[in-house]
């Protein structure tokens, strides 16, 4: 059976975490097989079935700068911790041989985590024969302040990868609306709609009163977004 790799690094929330977990499970499913290779915080909950997952040294951050990067210990990453990130995920690849490896977010963002990625995609490029890559991106993603963050990215994708998949609806929003270059990429993108479980839990019942649900997603600042419809709710 064919094997993949799929690269997932969670920092704030657990949504891309939760994403990738569907989609390999999926994978396996369908007669892959499927090595996870995680670097965040330890997440519970149910592990994907058929799915062999990867436990990376964590590295996360405590607010939405996305800065400094920190490792288990909850102080900022050293060279040492890197460079023992960066030796597992090299062996892990090299011992799965896979026929494909998908990245989480990568090119598009990440950018903090090159110094583990690049190395990675150089491995790729050195296999024979050479897995395919393809990233792995939400719908809409995180626009950046300077425009040659979007142009590195944009030229790393047409260099390296050989799919992009949008985990969205081309109908609600396309890539083009959040990444500007995304004419020029020269590799398949494909809308794949959005991810989700195969059987949705049933909500409970509401019952007589009005009630309002709000989500902030699987991220942890998502306060500003309930205050604001706390207080909209007496309006």
């Amino acid at each position: 059976m064919p094997a993949v790799l799929f690269y997932v690094q969670h920092l704030l929330g657990i949504g891309h975490l939760t994403r990738a977990r569907i989609i390999c499970e999926a994978l396996a499913a369908a007669g892959c097989d499927v090595h996870l290779v995680t670097g965040g915080r330890p997440v519970g909950g149910a592990t994907p079935r058929g799915v062999r997952t990867i436990q990376l040294p964590s590295i996360h951050v405590d607010d939405a700068s996305m800065t400094p990067l920190l490792g288990r210990n909850g102080r900022p990453i050293d060279d040492a911790y890197r460079e023992e990130r960066r030796k597992l995920l090299l062996a892990e690849v090299g011992s799965t041989r896979p026929a494909a490896v998908v990245f989480e977010t990568f090119p598009f963002g990440r950018r903090a985590l090159q110094f583990e990625l690049l190395p990675l995609i150089e491995k790729i490029a050195s296999m024979e024969p050479r897995p395919l890559v393809v990233a792995s991106i939400r719908d809409i993603l995180q626009r950046r302040r300077n425009p040659e963050r979007e142009r590195e990215a944009l030229e790393l994708a047409r260099r390296s990868f050989d799919a992009v998949l949008v985990h969205g609806d081309r109908r609600f929003i396309r890539l083009e609306e959040t990444f500007p270059f995304a004419s020029e990429l020269d590799i398949p993108v494909h809308y794949t709609g959005f991810v989700a479980p195969s059987e949705p839990v049933p909500l409970p019942r509401a019952g007589e009163r009005c009630e309002i649900v709000i989500s902030g997603g699987g991220g942890a600042v998502g306060f500003q977004l309930m205050r604001a419809a706390i207080d909209a709710r007496t309006r």
